[in-house]
């Protein structure tokens, strides 16, 4: 049996819950529901009071980015057994005041209990729309049938090399390509990648690879996919997103992506010799933000000789700063705040971003610096829907899945963006 198909049948063992029938959550068919505080941080908070909630019925979902929501019920399981909690994006759980801690494959185990347990679950929200998707208790025997599984994908994860980000520091970058949000949509991303593979690029950017990213089949899977170009010695910089940060909301360090990508931190500089690529990640804190010690470090890069003799300084990162494909989100303000002081002094070229699930772009003028912002979100996952936000104005939005290509000369470059079948759908200049 090939690698191939072995990754894929982990995939579906893990992810395939007729497998695993698992049962519903024993408890009062009542939610209740509220907003956290606006100074929560990841370890910063206090608990709502219980006369502050609402009823509401799961799955349940707030447009609400960037902040926790507290959800409790009362529960009472018949025997000892585990939680397994969807939710959008992180959640940390409570019961009786008691932290429950995750367990490494993603399960939370609960004790079972003669009279009712109250049930708080806290929903960290670093997507646009968050919440509380669904509780399920999973008895002894179907914990350990999934254990049992994780083990297996965990195993052959260890198997897989790390990528090698190649050294291009002496080499002209000609070209390279982009995309952002696979998650679920594993066809049309295999389709994504075929397509791409075929440009022969040094260099590809994964501006985000989302869906649940704390399962080690879904690294199998993720390798498998990318294996046109992992053949072809294509050089890598995967980017992470907000769901690469799913089972990691304890810490949020995403230990699979750095064993994966072989790094220690999820931010970084690389360069070729006439190219500067800074990355950044709002992700590593709640609520995102480009913390003290990512701002040192982007202080210190954009003033060295790389930086400043490149012909073209690309800053990537998974939430964008101006967007207007989903509707009441228009990109994160502490971004656009960020680019406000930094892209005229450091002379930012162009900013990849993803999250918002469309294509987008949009140039805008910082004193004597011209930026081009391109949101590119659509390898995959979902489509956002087709009503936009109101603001900002971007120069175009098409909402079709994507992938993009830069193509670099000395003072000019040639931006294309193709459908998953490889068809041009837009092509700009950007000139110095």
């Amino acid at each position: 049996m090939s690698y191939r198909i072995i990754s894929y049948m982990m995939f579906a063992l893990i992810f395939n819950t007729g497998i695993l029938k698992c049962q519903e959550v024993l408890l009062s068919d009542k939610w209740y529901f509220s907003h956290g505080g606006a100074g929560e941080t990841l370890y910063e908070y206090d608990f709502p009071p219980f006369e502050n909630f609402i009823p509401v019925a799961l799955p349940h979902s707030v447009l609400s980015p960037n902040s926790a929501l507290w959800y409790y019920a009362k529960m009472k399981p018949l025997q000892n057994g585990y939680l397994r909690i969807n939710t959008d994006d992180g959640a940390q759980l409570w019961i009786n005041n008691e932290r429950i801690h995750c367990l490494e494959s993603g399960f939370y185990p609960v004790t079972a209990a003669n009279d009712s347990l109250t049930v708080v679950v806290r929903v960290l929200n670093n997507a646009m729309s968050g919440g509380l998707k669904s509780v399920q208790w999973i008895s002894p025997s179907e914990y350990k049938s999934a254990e049992n599984i994780y083990q297996i994908a965990l195993h052959g994860f260890d198997r897989i090399p790390s990528l090698i980000i190649p050294d291009m520091r002496d080499t002209e970058l000609r070209s390279f390509s982009f995309w952002g949000d696979s998650q679920g949509g594993l066809d049309t991303f295999a389709l994504i990648i075929k397509s791409l593979a075929q440009h022969n690029d040094m260099l590809t950017v994964g501006l985000g690879i989302s869906s649940n990213r704390s399962d080690p089949a879904q690294w199998i899977q993720l390798n498998t996919l990318l294996n046109p170009l992992i053949h072809k010695n294509t050089g890598m910089l995967l980017i992470p997103g907000n769901h690469d940060y799913d089972g990691y909301y304890d810490n949020l360090y995403p230990a699979f992506y750095h064993r994966y990508n072989n790094s220690k931190e999820s931010f970084g500089y690389h360069y070729t010799k006439n190219c500067a690529f800074l990355i950044l990640d709002p992700n590593r804190n709640f609520p995102l933000s480009i913390d003290s010690v990512q701002r040192r470090f982007a202080d210190s890069v954009m003033n060295v000789q790389s930086w400043q003799r490149a012909d073209w300084r690309f800053v990537l990162v998974h939430q964008p700063p101006f967007g207007q494909g989903w509707p009441g989100y228009s990109g994160e303000d502490f971004l656009a705040e960020w680019f406000e002081q930094n892209a005229e002094k450091h002379k930012v070229d162009v900013v990849l971003s993803g999250h918002i699930h469309d294509y987008e772009r949009l140039s805008l003028k910082y004193g004597g610096q011209r930026v081009t912002f391109i949101v590119s979100g659509g390898a995959g996952g979902k489509l956002e829907p087709q009503s936009s936000n109101s603001i900002p104005t971007m120069d175009k939005v098409i909402k079709k899945h994507h992938y993009g290509r830069c193509e670099i000369q000395k003072n000019s470059i040639i931006v294309k963006i193709y459908d998953s079948e490889g068809k041009i759908l837009d092509s700009f200049n950007i000139q110095k």
